[in-house]
């Protein structure tokens, strides 16, 4: 009782403070501290806003961060290793609320500020705010499709204005951007010294998803500059997606940098259905003026780093890879500062205005005796702090129930049981017609799935209380869309659109046969029960039902798979057609690789392992040796393969060299039937009949998506279970007894 109630308390506490105005120097953000759609945050000069481990911010009113030049407000983690998660600006019930950012330094989250779909608020400024340090490769800012009101002509006015972006690993992604009801101004912002996974040149540090009708009057571009950012080798900067394919131009300032405007700009002038930037060339940083510096270059030999600059650079910082100080002297002369050192092997270096720079690794051969260098930091790796926690750890977890503490009675008793059921694809990536919405004509009528597959399995349930149950359960299920051997073929599916050579929304077949899949899985799950009734029989009493709720975690394997048609042969019957077509006509879709994963350069096939969460409703019927049981569960995994389609590109982007991967494949290249005499056009080629025919891929545009969710992949499970229940002595012929009741025996 204590317990649940030093827990109210605390709850109590920290709901009444986070409607309070930030007062002390350190404002801590830790769990999830929500402001409401009425109330407004509010950090001022001086303070620092500090994130605990994965804590975050949820504003659904109001936020204002305002410092001073001389005295900005420092927003950070207390701990780099487990960075706090950031702002999130979500809800748009506070139409008439803002957001503001101004005069503040922001570095070592997970993201800085994250707008969620639908968000709303009159205005946007982020002023004068540093961002760097933020490794954790997910947006810096991220707005995503606000809710626009488009009443009297409103506007939300969204501005980002005189900032500085160094030394993430990461980007600022804006989504609606040229659409009515939200203005964007992007003004005097600075990227300099940042990284993108991976190297794909398309996606910029500064990323602008246009919509699909661009009105230029609705985003200003001023000035930008961008120095040293990377994906890979690529250097980057401003990057456009979206529009409507009809090239329109953006009105823009200057684009400062050190390389050409052909490697920090992508857009029409590298993809013709894209909007075009106005400015054509790029600004040397020299005309720039202001206070900002810059490394543009370095060479490096031992003993001597030359560095080219822009500016009045000073290194007030020198270290090896061990994070030791290695001492220079420096001398700037014009563009260039030489920084001379005796002794050492220098790895980074900073600046007067926090940045940090990676010095030209100098390889052995280039490296004097030890006796100069003191230890050759390119060779031999530090050694990490314990993180094994060999410590004994200790902690308490309160798990919430849904009756009084006076009615919850230990059981600790264990049943054993098994499931039989079926299983039906989520709709992700291929929308069911009907199911769970009407995706044809519209509404929220929904009907039947496309298909209904088998799921069974068992389970061992450990009962802690009537109120609260453990459960480990192992399924085999499938799922599948427009298989038409499935259990219960009940309806089709909605085949996805995609862009065409001509930059059009098609849909590349009449209907979702050629897009079939079935997926068999195997899931191990643990899974917390909460009992909404009691699950105990009173003395004397046969039988009664139980609700439940549960929620669980898992791991599963899975392959999907694609049947080639073949005809039913006149003596076969349908069982023995339905095992033919499994045995030989089945194609294993990872392997074919449609993504292009068996030819591009640092990709593979998709795992066949995965996670998953799950939720769901139970309804028992208990007596004192058997309970029957339902279950209705909704499962999330953590790939986006259960169909096949993920966030990769058709084909590759290449069909022709997807097409040559499958010839040089020994898997499929001595399957006869695959090619049908070696000829894929041959309608009667395994090939032809599960990639799509040889014409339609051909219409489809190397740019297209696959996905067109972007969410993973999920699925439902319809079980009905028999379980049986393991007694003690005492269960055999049970006294009900509560917690107080043995409380009070004990006393």
């Amino acid at each position: 009782m204590r317990n649940i109630f030093h827990t109210f308390s605390t709850i109590l506490a920290l709901a009444s403070f986070s409607m309070l105005k930030a007062q002390s120097s350190e404002v801590v953000i830790s769990g999830t501290r929500v402001v409401d759609s009425s109330e407004t945050f509010s950090v001022k000069s001086g303070q620092t806003l500090v994130f605990e481990d994965g804590a975050r911010l949820l504003v659904f009113g109001g936020l204002i961060i305002k410092g001073t030049q001389d005295n900005p407000v420092k927003i950070t983690s207390r701990n780099a290793e487990t960075p706090g998660l950031g702002i999130v600006i979500a809800d748009n019930k506070s139409r008439n609320q803002e957001v503001i950012v101004e005069n503040a330094e922001v570095s070592g989250l997970v993201q800085a500020l994250r707008f969620d779909p639908f968000w709303y608020r009159k205005s946007v400024q982020i002023n004068n705010v540093n961002f760097s340090s933020i490794d954790s490769r997910e947006p810096l800012i991220y707005a995503s499709s606000p809710l626009l009101d488009l009443r009297d002509n409103k506007n939300i006015d969204f501005q980002i204005t005189n900032s500085r972006f160094f030394n993430n690993s990461g980007n600022v992604i804006l989504e609606k951007v040229g659409s009515l009801g939200i203005k964007y101004t992007l003004d005097n912002l600075t990227f300099n010294d940042n990284t993108l996974k991976g190297d794909n040149a398309s996606m910029g540090i500064l990323h602008l998803d246009f919509a699909h009708t661009v009105i230029s009057d609705q985003v200003s571009l001023g000035n930008l500059t961008f120095v040293n950012n990377k994906a890979g080798d690529n250097n980057i900067g401003l990057s456009v997606s979206g529009g409507s394919g009809v090239p329109v131009n953006i009105p823009s300032g200057k684009i400062f940098s050190n390389v050409s405007s052909t490697q920090v700009i992508f857009d029409n002038r590298r993809d013709p259905r894209l909007p075009k930037i106005g400015a054509t060339e790029t600004s040397n940083l020299k005309e720039k003026g202001g206070d900002e510096i810059f490394i543009t270059g370095a060479t490096h030999k031992f003993g001597r780093l030359a560095l080219e600059v822009v500016g009045q650079p000073k290194i007030v910082e020198m270290k090896d890879s061990f994070g030791r100080a290695v001492f220079i002297n420096q001398n700037l002369a014009g563009d260039s500062l030489i920084a001379t050192y005796l002794e050492g092997n220098p790895a980074t270096l900073t600046l007067q205005n926090g940045l940090k720079y990676n010095v030209p690794k100098l390889t052995a051969a280039q490296l004097p005796p030890p006796i100069y260098r003191r230890v050759d930091t390119t060779l031999i790796s530090p050694e990490w702090p314990d993180t094994t926690l060999k410590a004994k750890v200790g902690f308490m977890v309160i798990i919430p129930m849904f009756h009084k503490p006076k009615e919850i009675v230990k059981l600790k008793t264990w049943e054993f049981g098994f499931w039989g059921g079926g299983s039906i694809y989520g709709g992700g990536d291929i929308k069911h017609k009907f199911f769970p919405f009407d995706n044809v004509n519209g509404g929220f009528m929904p009907g039947p799935p496309s298909t209904l597959e088998i799921s069974g399995g068992g389970y061992a349930q450990y009962n802690i209380t009537n109120a609260f149950s453990l459960k480990s359960n192992i399924y085999r299920s499938t799922i599948s869309m427009h298989n038409l051997w499935a259990t219960g073929l009940l309806s089709g599916g909605v085949v996805p659109e995609v862009t065409d050579t001509a930059g059009n929304k098609f849909r590349p077949y009449g209907n979702t046969w050629p897009m079939m899949f079935v997926t068999p899985m195997t899931i191990l799950d643990v899974e917390g029960v909460w009992h909404i009734g009691k699950y105990n029989l009173k003395p004397g009493q046969k039988g009664k039902f139980v609700n439940s709720i549960g929620v669980s975690v898992g791991v599963f394997t899975y392959t999907p798979y694609r049947i080639a048609y073949r005809n039913q042969r006149n003596d076969e019957s349908s069982s023995a057609y339905k095992a033919r077509l499994w045995s030989e006509e089945r194609i294993n879709l990872r392997e074919l690789g449609l993504e292009g994963q068996n030819f591009l350069e640092n990709s593979k096939p998709y795992s066949k392992v995965s996670m998953n969460t799950g939720f769901s409703w139970q309804l028992s019927y208990i007596r004192k040796r058997w309970a029957f049981k339902g279950e209705m569960k909704a499962v999330y995994t953590f790939t986006d393969y259960l169909d096949d389609f993920g966030p990769g590109l058709w084909y590759g982007g290449d069909y022709d060299q997807w097409m040559q991967s499958i010839k040089d494949n020994p898997y499929f290249s001595e399957d006869q039937t695959f090619w049908a005499d070696g000829n894929l056009n041959q309608p009667l080629a395994k090939l032809y009949k599960v990639s799509g025919g040889s014409e339609t891929p051909r219409k489809i545009a190397s740019t297209a998506a696959r996905s067109t969710d972007g969410l993973n992949d999920w699925y439902y499970q319809l079980h009905m279970g028999l379980s049986y229940r393991l007694l003690s002595k005492e269960d055999k012929n049970p006294k009900i007894e509560t917690l107080k009741e043995k409380e009070s025996k004990k006393n």
